[in-house]
C-alpha cells in the first residue's frame, strides 16, 4: 500500500481515476514550508510502487507542485466481498 501527500486540489480524483479503479482520498489540513494548506492524503493499495510514482509525478505536474511525498505502508490488508 502507498499513501501519497500533496496540496488538495479538484482535479485528485480525475487524475487518480487514470490509473487506479480504486483508491481513498482524505481531505486534511498540512504545512509545507511554514505555510498552513489544505492538504490531502491518498491512499492506493495493490498498486506497485512505479504507478505510485507516476501518480505522484503527475500530480506534481499538472498541479504545480514542489513535491509529492509517497509512504510505503508495510501493513497486511484483506478485501471482504
Amino acid at each position: 500500500m502507498y499513501r501519497l501527500y500533496t496540496e488538495s486540489k479538484p482535479n485528485l480524483a480525475e487524475i487518480l481515476g487514470r490509473y487506479v479503479h480504486a483508491f481513498t482520498l482524505i481531505e486534511a489540513v498540512g504545512c509545507w514550508n511554514l505555510q498552513i494548506e489544505k492538504s490531502a492524503i491518498i491512499e492506493l493499495a495493490d498498486i506497485s510502487l512505479e504507478t505510485a510514482k507516476q501518480i505522484a509525478a503527475e500530480i506534481k505536474r499538472l498541479n504545480s507542485q514542489e513535491a509529492v511525498l509517497i509512504a510505503e505502508i508495510s501493513e497486511r490488508t484483506t478485501l471482504i466481498v
